[in-house]
């Protein structure tokens, strides 16, 4: 009786510890497709910027073998590998995925890189990418095509 309880105790220890460490998400369970960036905020003074005020576009490829392919104004300027952590987020309650690129998906932005951030679906067809550190840009990105 007493080592049931125990191995019961044990095992529910384990669970609960594994869940709250997040679980490496396969690429086509996350937000594999094509998006296009719509607008970023973020920086030290809070800058905007959106295709108009930039004068490019930008898209990202993401496919199911975990890479992504950067483009911009629709020429490929860059192509890494990525790995996603899904977990759920503290603030919504919601699975986001904590996304790092290996190296980091550089010349798709003039004003910052894409190293890390996490990834959190604001509605149908809309993510957003949160950077976690220095700059702190957020920025948001509609699918193109079916979804």
């Amino acid at each position: 009786m007493k080592a049931t309880l125990a191995s019961g105790v044990l095992l529910s220890g384990l669970l609960l510890l594994s869940a709250c460490q997040g679980s490496v998400s396969a690429p086509e369970d996350a937000f594999a497709g094509t998006w296009r960036w719509v607008a970023s905020e973020g920086g030290i003074a809070g800058a905007q910027h959106d295709p108009i005020s930039t004068g490019f576009t930008v898209t990202l490829e993401y496919d199911l073998n975990g890479t992504v392919r950067g483009f911009r104004d629709d020429e490929l300027v860059a192509t890494t590998n990525y790995t996603a952590l899904q977990r759920l987020s503290i603030t919504t309650n919601e699975p986001e995925w904590e996304v790092t690129y290996d190296p980091p998906l550089n010349h798709v932005f003039g004003f910052t890189s894409l190293d890390e951030h996490v990834v959190q679906t604001i509605s149908q067809g809309v993510i957003r990418f949160i950077e976690p550190c220095c700059d702190r840009y957020v920025h948001v990105f509609t699918g193109v095509g079916a979804r």
